[in-house]
């Protein structure tokens, strides 16, 4: 049983000095006078707590409905006290309400925890039930995963190989390879021709010749005229790349110089013989040489053959040259279209 003590500021005759207690006089209530300590209410502002003392002793006051102090007491209790009182009213409110909703909070969060553990706990029965069955879908599932791996990654190969290929293909029907081919072999031809003849249709009285093999490799005809196209080209297209190609790859020089020779020739002559008894001369007809000065033409033509994958490397660009060498390498996967010079690779 809590026991409560009351507070009694009375002074006691003899046993005390003066009080030493401060009185807040702007407290007291409004239109009462000032009073003796002996006979008149007294308030004082210790701990803001309120003393009425009508008398030396103290009153007890009667409890009134909310507080349990005398009414008369009550109303004459400063603002500030009850002011005081409503706050601490309040709080004790404010806590109990704060402890209500905590209670229910933890309530709830205890029936969350319990019915997690339960929804657990089925799962747990579930997969121990059916453990073989999520075992053997989940190994399923990575099976299909690496063999959808592995086609994609074959599907890349493939273009990548696709892409290869097509790079070092031949970019050209055969017809128009074989046209190509066969227009460069009449140059050539034309150019033998031209050298055979050429001391029978120039006015010269020798003609030297230093000249080089005519001739091509027609894989490095098709790849260089492929890599000049930069694409699919025809044989109508490339007389210009065929040129350009030719001037190239052959050098041909001719000059012609004149030197002053001397020949014998036969010439028919009078002469005139003295007589060897009188010394009277006579003419003689008669045959006799001289050495005759003459010009000389002599006439030098050299034909330089440089091949006509020198020829290549020297028209095309880096970038022509690349595509170049990549057909080379794969003779444009058509070693079938020139066999007897894919023998010899």
């Amino acid at each position: 049983m809590e026991k409560r003590t009351k507070l009694d500021f009375r002074e006691e005759a003899g046993r005390r000095g003066p009080s030493k207690l401060t009185f807040a006089a702007d407290e007291r209530p409004a239109g009462e006078e000032e009073k003796t300590p002996s006979g008149a209410a007294t308030e004082t502002a210790v701990t803001g707590i309120y003393v009425a003392g009508a008398t030396k002793q103290t009153q007890k006051a009667r409890p009134d409905e909310e507080s349990g102090r005398d009414a008369e007491a009550v109303a004459r209790e400063p603002a500030g006290y009850r002011s005081n009182e409503q706050s601490r009213r309040q709080q004790k409110r404010s806590v109990k309400k704060r402890y209500t909703e905590n209670a229910k909070t933890a309530e709830k969060t205890a029936k969350g925890a319990k019915r997690t553990a339960e929804e657990t706990k089925k799962g747990s029965g579930f997969v121990r039930k059916h453990g073989k069955v999520l075992l053997a879908v989940g190994a399923a599932s990575f099976v299909l995963f690496l063999v959808l791996s592995a086609a994609s990654s074959c599907s890349l190969m493939f273009e990548g190989v696709s892409n290869a290929v097509a790079s070092s293909t031949f970019p050209a029907e055969d017809g128009d390879m074989i046209s190509a081919e066969e227009a460069y072999a009449g140059m050539e031809d034309r150019m033998r021709e031209f050298i055979a003849s050429y001391e029978a249709a120039h006015s010269v009285d020798e003609v030297v010749f230093r000249t080089d093999p005519v001739g091509h490799d027609p894989y490095e005809l098709i790849a260089a005229i492929s890599a000049l196209s930069d694409g699919s080209w025809s044989a109508g297209e490339i007389g210009d790349d065929l040129r350009l190609l030719f001037d190239s790859q052959y050098t041909l020089t001719e000059s012609v110089r004149v030197e002053t020779r001397y020949r014998t020739e036969s010439r028919t002559g009078t002469v005139w013989i003295r007589e060897p008894s009188g010394g009277t001369y006579y003419p003689v007809t008669t045959e006799y040489r001289v050495e005759v000065p003459v010009e000389y033409r002599i006439a030098t033509v050299v034909l330089t053959n440089a091949g006509l994958g020198r020829a290549a490397a020297d028209v095309l660009s880096e970038e022509q040259r690349f595509r170049y060498d990549l057909y080379m390498e794969t003779l444009g996967n058509r070693p079938d279209l020139f066999p007897e010079a894919a023998a010899v690779h």
